[in-house]
């Protein structure tokens, strides 16, 4: 498979049986199942040997004692608009699960709907264990939220690539922002399109699960992509970054 697991993992799924998402081009959908499955047997496998250090943490009473944190850095696309890997801003390479617990704090079955980043995870566990966290970081600390104090901290993330990879894959920069109900992208009109890297996006994530229709520059959208264009420049300024060419030359537009 694609994707190794030891044969045990990789026998418990059936690429004939795996569940597709609508975005998946039907021309691929074999070669899709056989990854998914083998990206299910890696987790498979993964969540079993979770389960051991769980087991572990119970065995020395340390489960009141301890925060688990489990997480992911990035999504994979597995063949979702026709792409495989990460480095696109469509909701199956951004959006990452985040599993906290901590017995005694976060109530079992907590749900949280805030919008959050990666960067966000340290200062949030740091708080969680009673730590003071480093000034100079740039995540927010979400644990109030998480624990019904506060509203959530974040209307939306930033997400960015930058291009020029050392694999030489990937040379389309651009910006994007995802909030609870829209993603926002955009990036050099005139980067390389056989790379797909054309990235000038706009979905309505709540009308539109799997990405499929995009609003970018459609006459009906031209308020909101202005507000969300406005909502990416301050992101971007609020990182430390200064704003692409790109990005500033559409505001340009955006503002006339």
């Amino acid at each position: 498979m694609p994707f190794p697991a030891p044969p045990e993992f990789e026998a418990l799924f059936d690429p004939d049986t795996v569940h597709l998402r609508p975005n998946v081009p039907e021309a691929q959908h074999d070669a899709v199942r056989r990854r998914a499955a083998g990206y299910c047997a890696m987790i498979a496998h993964l969540d079993h040997n979770i389960g051991r250090i769980l087991d572990l943490l119970d065995q020395h009473g340390q489960r009141e004692n301890t925060l688990v944190a489990f997480f992911t850095d990035h999504g994979e696309m597995l063949g979702s608009h026709g792409r495989f890997n990460k480095e696109v801003p469509y909701d199956e390479a951004i959006r990452f699960p985040l599993v906290l617990r901590l017995p005694g704090v976060i109530e079992a079955g907590t749900r949280y709907a805030g919008i959050a980043s990666i960067l966000d995870i340290y200062p949030m566990c740091a708080a969680l264990c009673g730590v003071e966290p480093a000034a100079e970081v740039q995540g927010v600390d979400h644990s109030p939220a998480l624990l019904g104090r506060a509203e959530p901290p974040r209307t939306e993330a930033l997400v960015q690539w930058l291009g020029k990879t050392r694999y030489r894959w990937g040379d389309y920069p651009y910006r994007a922002i995802r909030t609870r109900r829209y993603t926002y992208s955009i990036s050099a009109s005139d980067v390389n399109e056989r790379n797909g890297g054309h990235f000038r996006l706009l979905f309505d994530n709540e009308r539109d699960e799997y990405q499929l229709h995009n609003l970018f520059g459609t006459p009906g959208a031209r308020g909101l992509q202005r507000e969300l264009h406005q909502r990416l420049c301050k992101a971007i300024t609020e990182a430390g970054e200064e704003l692409p060419d790109f990005v500033s030359s559409e505001l340009q537009r955006a503002v006339k």
